[in-house]
């Protein structure tokens, strides 16, 4: 299980964190954000955050914990603006099945 609160955060933080894992949230949240990359794969955090309606910042932290997973990883760089760079996140090949003799 990932840790959804930090140390330093406030006792709310812990509760909000117990409450999405209980509801089932986080794992839709990382559901969406899978679906996303795989519909179109190539796109940094905003843009994903922006087709499927989350914030940046959950969009994320659900990015963050599928490639902890191995579900996602990080792609070549993409220009953001002027000076900004994003990653492009792709969801990774499955692995080679060995040949049946």
């Amino acid at each position: 299980m990932t840790t959804l609160s930090h140390r330093n955060d406030p006792q709310t933080s812990y509760e909000a964190a117990a409450l999405m894992e209980r509801t089932g949230t986080t794992q839709t949240h990382k559901e969406k954000v899978l679906e996303c990359v795989k519909a179109h794969p190539g796109l940094i955090v905003l843009e994903v955050a922006e087709f499927i309606g989350f914030s940046q910042t959950e969009t994320a932290r659900r990015v963050s914990d599928l490639i902890g997973s191995g579900e996602l990883r990080y792609g070549t760089p993409k220009r953001v603006g002027r000076k900004s760079y994003g990653r492009i996140y792709f969801v990774p090949p499955p692995p080679e099945q060995g040949l049946l003799l």
